[in-house]
């Protein structure tokens, strides 16, 4: 656990995780919100480049699932923009982006979500981890959850306070020479 505290969460941390957890891969599957044939590339991913770096939306439900290992999500997410209207109402005004961004997506997705886009089940299962029907709860999960996210992202080398995304590509500056 004290590693995951000064590195990045690699692809590895899945077994971990997994280990941990007692997981089978339908389970871990199911947890991360993978389809099955991305499952099948975190697998070999695991395999082949174990210090790979997790997808963002994936390196923060392990953070959580590190430190709360017998939270679990339930089946039934809320709407991400419905999530964010509560989120607002627990602890004050969070932009679209910065929320887009303290679930591993890029920072454009919130807008979307508010929208009545859908969110990826990675998205909804980070949601059902951080719910809470408490507004008190909810604040103090959401507290945490954005304390993982920036911790993640400065592992990164990414500021989540100036980011776009979660990529090197995202987070060019404009004036960089073409």
């Amino acid at each position: 656990m004290n590693s995951f505290n000064t590195t990045p969460i690699t692809v590895a941390a899945i077994s971990t995780v997994q280990e941990m957890l007692a997981l089978n891969a339908a389970g871990m599957s199911w947890l991360l919100g993978t389809s099955s044939a991305k499952w099948s590339s975190i697998q070999r991913n695991i395999r082949l480049s174990p210090d790979r770096l997790a997808d963002p939306c994936h390196a923060l439900i392990l953070r959580w699932m590190f430190r709360h290992p017998t939270a679990s999500p339930s089946l039934h997410a809320p709407a991400a923009g419905e999530f964010l209207g509560r989120l607002r109402n627990a602890v004050g005004h969070v932009t679209a982006k910065a929320f887009a961004l303290s679930l591993g997506w890029d920072g454009s997705a919130g807008h979307r979500w508010l929208r009545g886009a859908p969110i990826g089940p990675a998205g909804r299962q980070a949601l059902c981890l951080i719910n809470a029907p408490n507004p008190e709860k909810l604040a103090g999960n959401w507290s945490e959850w954005r304390a993982n996210a920036r911790q993640e992202a400065a592992l990164r080398n990414i500021n989540l306070n100036k980011a776009l995304g979660w990529t090197a590509a995202r987070n060019r500056h404009e004036e960089d020479p073409e």
